[in-house]
């Protein structure tokens, strides 16, 4: 060959042979790609995996829920939309940590991640609400009745579980009204767009009872 001069010594000597040596002579090695490991199929696993570890789907959902929360809210019953309502001010700032876009970001990226969202609301003990809170979606349990509605929602975190009873309402509600009935505070409905009804279930009567 051309560079056959290479492996000659000087003198055109052709050069000794090489030689290896190993300690365990001929060896033939394999090796695959092993078991596959699933990771657990709980929510919180899966949202580390494909939202917290994973920048492409954070950016998604995030993107998702700041359009979303920036939609502007309209309150209104079968007769009157309210410009100054105590909900819309309650909206506006729904506790002492967050405000109107913070609460539907996270609400929304609740609803994103495991296609349920759940927010409290806290009373003073007069049964109007003072505070919203967004709950952990996979900390929450639905405990169905003998008709296969749902009676309660159990929220369960570090082992304590505190239900939050709906049995009454959706009596109520299944018989005055086929089974879609809002809570009694609310007394409008309140929709993300900007015209139209939006919300599926119809307005109480009492809307104005609030203001």
């Amino acid at each position: 060959m051309v560079f056959e001069f290479l492996r000659r010594g000087r003198g055109g000597v052709e050069g000794a042979a090489e030689v290896k040596a190993s300690a365990t002579g001929r060896l033939f090695a394999y090796q695959g790609a092993g078991r596959v490991a699933w990771s657990p199929r709980d929510t919180a696993s899966l949202s580390r995996a494909g939202f917290v570890g994973n920048p492409v789907g954070f950016r998604a959902v995030k993107l998702i829920a700041e359009a979303a929360a920036a939609l502007p809210l309209v309150l209104q019953d079968q007769d009157t939309r309210y410009v100054s309502h105590p909900l819309l001010r309650l909206v506006l700032l729904p506790n002492a940590a967050q405000g109107k876009a913070e609460l539907f970001e996270a609400l929304y990226g609740q609803l994103l991640l495991s296609g349920d969202a759940y927010l409290e609301a806290v009373s003073a003990g007069d049964g109007l609400p003072r505070e919203l809170h967004v709950l952990r979606s996979d900390r929450m349990r639905l405990v169905p009745g003998a008709d296969g509605w749902p009676v309660a929602y159990d929220y369960v975190v570090d082992g304590r579980t505190h239900r939050f009873d709906v049995s009454g309402d959706m009596r109520a509600g299944r018989a005055a009204r086929g089974g879609c009935q809002p809570p009694a505070w609310l007394g409008a409905r309140i929709s993300g767009r900007s015209g139209g009804r939006g919300a599926a279930c119809p307005a109480a009567p009492d809307a104005g009872a609030w203001l």
